[in-house]
């Protein structure tokens, strides 16, 4: 398996845990990050963290000789330069004892001589700058050329190295950056490929145009290397399928299952006690990263439009957190606005179990987002916890589909409160949680996981398909 995670994605760990289960060996190709191991167990997966290369030998080769020429243009330019400038004072000092005789018609003549001679200078300057920057454009088509050879970056490089040191009998790549070196190692070890796409990968509102063209292209490209392709719903499995001509891939939802130690399994109060919220009081729960594009903004001014008993707790990381927390204390609202850390995935349904409801607020601010299929819709559906959705498709479906909470436009304070309140008004809380009971074993890894299996059963393996080697 393949990801540039440095946090290992649920999913991931639970395809490779149903996989080891069907008797399988894992082992998992991440991003190395300071403070992580080279090599590590993450439950019955092996994870090999690879470093970023640097330049490779005939990179180094080329960068070489672009410093050694350019080193070399700068000193015969800055001895030219100065040699000009001994001549120009020289001159100078030659035509100034002349001038006293023949004034007029030598300072005419050394005027124009040292006009001519700043011109050459000038000249001369512009001639080494041009001969710097064609030096640095053919370094840089040369390198592009090695690369172009080489088919991959660097890391890219690295990961189809590990991939056929371990002789890998089927490659799963999960989302696009890792799809490219999927298919060049399955080209090399004859092997099956699978391209897992958590994302409409290409469609990331923070990419830019150019980023975007060259994904899709490079989608496309590999995208039908790949002998089976699983998404995250029908909805991003029919945009593949419309975009690139493709058979519409399996879908595998973001499933997930409660925790099998029984000390886990109970629900507890926990954000009342860690943050002294009173029992009567309600608890409205975002989880996961908080960015500053998910809509969090005008969900904690929102406090301000319900009442006091109201709560809204942040639990999860991200660059959006400090700004909450600035706006938090200039609404006056940290006594009902709280914010913890990320906790461990065995912990985490026993904790969301603990709110009265939980919301999805994402922004339809690109056809990926537009199309999300979060890792908390799950988590809340596990928990049982009645869910607010921003009105997206496959939310709307899930959500309101199987009566498990309710869809809303959330995008000012007010939408927000105006959606905390229908939750809570009548019996809706009460019909969402019965709903979650009866219908929540329909969402969990445990149906999901047999797809996969179906998915891999349908491989062709080489048949002298070996044991992977261990690592050095």
């Amino acid at each position: 398996m393949l990801t540039d995670d440095i946090q290992v994605d649920r999913r991931i760990l639970l395809e490779a845990e149903s996989l080891h289960r069907e008797g399988h060996e894992i082992i998992l190709l991440a991003e190395h990050a300071e403070g992580c191991r080279d090599f590590e167990r993450l439950g019955n997966v092996k994870v090999e963290r690879l470093r970023a290369s640097g330049p490779s030998r005939e990179e180094l080769v080329v960068l070489k000789a672009l410093n050694f020429v350019n080193r070399g243009i700068g000193f015969f330019s800055s001895l030219v330069q100065r040699g000009l400038s001994s001549l120009s004072r020289l001159s100078s000092a030659f035509f100034s004892l002349i001038i006293q005789a023949i004034q007029r018609i030598v300072g005419l003549f050394s005027s124009v001589v040292q006009t001519g001679l700043s011109l050459l200078s000038r000249i001369s300057s512009v001639f080494f700058s041009l001969l710097i920057r064609a030096n640095q454009r053919i370094s840089v088509f040369f390198l592009r050329a090695i690369r172009h050879a080489k088919r991959l970056p660097p890391r890219e490089q690295t990961m189809v190295e590990r991939i056929v040191f371990y002789r890998a009998d089927v490659i799963h790549a999960h989302d696009l950056p890792q799809l490219r070196a999927g298919a060049v190692a399955k080209k090399l070890l004859k092997v099956p490929l699978i391209y897992d796409a958590h994302e409409l990968y290409p469609e990331i509102g923070t990419l830019t145009s150019d980023q975007k063209r060259a994904l899709s292209r490079r989608e496309r490209r590999y995208v039908r290397c790949a002998d089976a392709v699983i998404t995250v719903n029908k909805y991003i499995a029919e945009e593949m399928k419309k975009r690139y001509s493709i058979d519409l891939p399996h879908v595998i939802l973001n499933a997930t299952n409660w925790p099998t130690e029984p000390r886990l399994r109970e629900h507890a109060d926990r954000f009342r006690e860690k943050f002294h919220i009173p029992l009567d009081h309600r608890i409205v729960l975002f989880q996961g990263w908080m960015s500053s594009q998910r809509g969090l903004q005008p969900m904690v001014k929102a406090m301000r439009m319900l009442p006091a008993e109201f709560h809204l707790v942040f639990m999860g990381y991200g660059e959006g957190r400090d700004e909450l927390i600035r706006i938090a204390h200039e609404e006056g609202l940290t006594s009902r606005v709280h914010f913890m850390d990320a906790v461990p995935q065995s912990e985490l349904l026993n904790w969301t179990s603990s709110a009265d409801v939980g919301v999805i607020p994402y922004q339809p601010i690109d056809l990926n987002n537009y199309y999300c299929s979060p890792n908390k819709l799950f988590e809340f559906i596990q928990a049982e916890l009645p869910i607010i959705a921003n009105d997206l498709p496959f939310l709307r479906d899930v959500v309101m589909g199987e009566g498990f909470g309710l869809v809303h436009r959330l995008e000012e304070p007010s939408d927000y409160a105006a959606a905390v309140s229908r939750m809570f008004d009548g019996d809706t809380l009460t019909r969402c949680k019965g709903q979650l009971r009866s219908r929540s074993s329909e969402y969990s890894w445990d149906k999901e996981e047999k797809i996969l299996i179906e998915v891999y059963s349908k491989l062709s393996i080489r048949e002298d398909a070996s044991p992977a080697l261990q690592a050095p």
